[in-house]
């Protein structure tokens, strides 16, 4: 709008010195051009403001369209929303938790979903927007847009990924709809950019995944590198033995990336060539024999690195710290059936423990009971093998990401179990915090009774004056945990303690932003237990 520098002009010099007049023919709106036209220009402070005015809410709202365009022709009205809205206590709640506590916001959006409701139309925008910075919150966002915000984010190139993900509510029976679904899916494949595709072709994955599978096989050479990468992890949804030979044939990709993520997915599959591959290998080099107390293990490592190894998997230069030969056999091990090795998973893991090759041993399997989850679990072995090596070797022996791992396996009440068993027997600061870690990583809401012996056990590291660096990295996992109702009593016996022994800034940081998103995590569930 170039006229209106004129009015700039004006306000910065002065109506005295250059007084505003209305503006001249333009080829802007007609409608803008008579509002501004239509002010009383005898009073030019007032007019000038009153143009600001006007000037600010035609750009908030847009522009009208010429009469020769038919842009607004083109697009389809909004289907009606069928589901209901949140409440505003509710939206204004995930206003504050995208804007200070984003960490908050998966939990709240689950809430959403699971009460079949959808965000009010005011707050879409935001909530688009911030599912662009958030990746992994995509889906969950897309469950409630409701029709406007899927009307809304194919608008926008930004937010488009909200048009691949729709509501749960398809019934797996319903014939119509899902032919419907499969088809809008194969639209988003064919049209959409990278990411929306990625998330297109892991739902089309939950549906029809031997079609989702020859799309991805017909498009494959032309995808970049880093495509292909990303499109491997929508292939893990609906994995099975029927996908082997796609993925066989990538085990020969041109990218290393590739191939690894390939031989991954690849090693979750007992029954798959390549673990089949791995079995041979091992018992080349591990043999379990005996039985009870008899029970032997004996291992030899290889003497040189063979040139089909790299092709399924096996790193040649392993972790640091570990010997080149040592690393080879645990790779193995780790992707390697585990119904190849005829042992009770107890005393395996004893004689494991106590072997010379411990950490070989121990790591390798841990890794594939890890790995095989999904098949052991199947035959009801996953609790027995997690059991054993938990049982065995206890959290502080084991490396912490393999003891959540391991964790996950367990029925909740088991977790719960085995954690209070675990629980420090004295004041060690290193070994508190590496349990409340624990606690706080396997990502679990905890029942009221746990939560107030994780918040006794915070509370004796504070007590402790542990250094910050000692705890865990952001206090955000351990207030997703506990439980919600806990916030007040949290709150209390936090200003408690302070009293009498001021903390360190690191401390208070660490205190102010567990307590914060913890009062709003109880805030939300209390809304929604008002509302009900």
């Amino acid at each position: 709008m170039d006229w209106w520098q004129g009015y700039v002009d004006a306000a910065l010099l002065g109506t005295d010195r250059r007084r505003p007049a209305p503006p001249k023919e333009t080829n802007e709106s007609d409608d803008l051009i008579s509002l501004v036209r239509d002010l009383d220009w005898s009073q030019p402070e007032a007019a000038l403001l009153s143009v600001a005015g006007v000037v600010g809410q035609y750009q908030q709202v847009g522009r009208c369209v010429k009469q020769n365009e038919s842009v607004g022709s083109s697009i389809a009205p909004c289907e009606p929303d069928t589901q209901p809205c949140c409440s505003d206590r509710i939206a204004q709640y995930l206003g504050v938790a995208m804007q200070e506590y984003p960490e908050a916001v998966p939990e709240l959006l689950d809430l959403m979903a699971s009460m079949g409701q959808r965000v009010p139309p005011k707050w879409l925008p935001k909530l688009l927007t911030f599912g662009c910075r958030q990746l992994d919150l995509q889906t969950q966002i897309g469950a409630v847009l409701g029709h406007r915000g899927r009307w809304l984010a194919a608008r926008n190139p930004d937010w488009r990924y909200g048009c691949v993900v729709q509501n749960n509510d398809m019934q797996a029976d319903d014939a119509t709809d899902s032919v419907a679904e499969i088809q809008r899916l194969q639209k988003q494949w064919q049209l959409d950019t990278s990411r929306e595709r990625c998330l297109a072709l892991q739902q089309w994955r939950k549906v029809d995944p031997e079609t989702a599978r020859e799309a991805l096989c017909e498009s494959w050479k032309a995808e970049s590198w880093r495509d292909r990468e990303a499109f491997l992890s929508a292939l893990a949804t609906g994995l099975s033995l029927y996908d082997e030979d796609f993925l066989e044939s990538a085990l020969s990709d041109r990218a290393k990336s590739v191939r690894a993520s390939t031989a991954q997915l690849l090693a979750t599959l007992p029954e798959s060539g390549l673990c089949q591959r791995m079995a041979e290998r091992s018992r080349a080099f591990v043999r379990v024999y005996g039985d009870g107390r008899q029970l032997c293990i004996e291992v030899a490592l290889p003497e040189q690195f063979e040139p089909d190894w790299g092709r399924d998997g096996i790193v040649k230069k392993p972790l640091s710290g570990e010997g080149e030969r040592a690393g080879w056999v645990r790779q193995m091990l780790a992707k390697t059936p585990l119904s190849v090795w005829m042992a009770e998973p107890m005393q395996l893991a004893k004689t494991a423990a106590a072997h010379e090759w411990r950490d070989v041993l121990i790591n390798g399997w841990a890794a594939a009971i890890q790995r095989q989850r999904s098949a052991v679990a199947a035959t009801g072995e996953a609790v027995e093998w997690a059991i054993a090596w938990l049982s065995e070797l206890g959290v502080y022996d084991l490396d912490e990401a393999m003891a959540c791992e391991l964790l996950l396996l367990l029925p909740v009440d088991r977790r719960e179990a085995y954690l209070r068993s675990q629980l420090p027997k004295d004041a060690n600061h290193h070994n508190i915090a590496h349990w409340l870690r624990l606690v706080s990583a396997i990502s679990q809401r905890w029942d009221f009774a746990f939560s107030q012996l994780v918040l006794s056990q915070l509370m004796q590291l504070l007590k402790g004056k542990a250094k910050y660096g000692d705890l865990f990295s952001p206090p955000i996992s351990l207030a997703l945990s506990l439980h919600p109702g806990l916030a007040a009593q949290a709150a209390q016996t936090v200003n408690n303690l302070t009293q009498n022994q001021y903390p360190t800034r690191a401390w208070q940081k660490f205190l102010d932003r567990f307590l914060g998103l913890l009062s709003l995590r109880w805030e939300i569930y209390q809304a929604y237990a008002d509302s009900s």
